[in-house]
């Protein structure tokens, strides 16, 4: 019987500790705080968000710093940014997808797909292919004063621009940044899907995919 009874103190004891081992799992973000406030003091940034996110939901959404600076209004996670470049991702992994499907060679002449488009000369214009684009080695450089002094909501109008910017490098011979270049990869895109770069990400990539729904017809 006291054989018995330790017997069950001590299964009693192990079956304990490892419900206290198994309550107290690491935090898998334990120390991320700690991490951005350095992120934030060495990049000396004014503020950003971070969120991680896993099968539709939300494992961790923090604001550090201020969106407003002067102020001292800090950065939450339901801060809104300018969401900048990221828009080339989109419009990079929209381009994979046609590959993909076969509606697009990336080593073909973006022309072929956009015949609207038109380089600086004849060269390039029947040269320069998507992967050139996506790639930015086409030879032109920035030229951002092009749109950015110039904006406007017409792609058609900042395409047209593309002919009248000279290159300062022959076509592959280096890298050079071209906002342009990912505009045109967005229009390319919309000529293949007859539907906008808009309507593209938006059912590619922000709508679940159990709220799309096919027509019955």
């Amino acid at each position: 019987m006291k054989q018995l009874l330790t017997i069950l103190l001590l299964s009693s004891s192990i079956f304990s500790f490892a419900q206290k081992k198994k309550n107290v799992t690491a935090d898998p973000f334990a120390g991320l705080d700690t991490a951005f406030q350095r992120v934030l003091k060495d990049r000396k940034a004014a503020g950003f968000a971070v969120a991680v996110v896993s099968k539709n939901k939300i494992l961790y959404a923090k604001g550090f710093g201020y969106r407003d600076f002067e102020n001292k209004i800090p950065v939450t996670p339901t801060t809104m940014f300018a969401i900048g470049s990221c828009t080339k991702a989109f419009t990079s992994s929209l381009l994979g997808l046609l590959n993909k499907e076969g509606k697009l060679d990336y080593d073909k002449p973006a022309r072929e797909y956009l015949p609207e488009l038109h380089f600086f000369n004849d060269n390039l214009n029947n040269s320069v292919t998507v992967r050139d684009m996506m790639t930015h080695r086409t030879g032109l450089p920035r030229h951002d004063y092009s749109w950015y002094l110039f904006n406007t909501h017409s792609k058609d109008s900042l395409m047209r621009r593309i002919q009248y910017q000279e290159p300062t490098a022959g076509l592959r011979e280096i890298w050079q940044y071209n906002n342009l270049m990912f505009l045109t990869q967005a229009m390319i895109s919309e000529k293949l899907t007859s539907k906008s770069w808009e309507t593209n990400i938006q059912e590619k990539y922000l709508i679940p995919r159990d709220e799309i729904f096919e027509p019955f017809y």
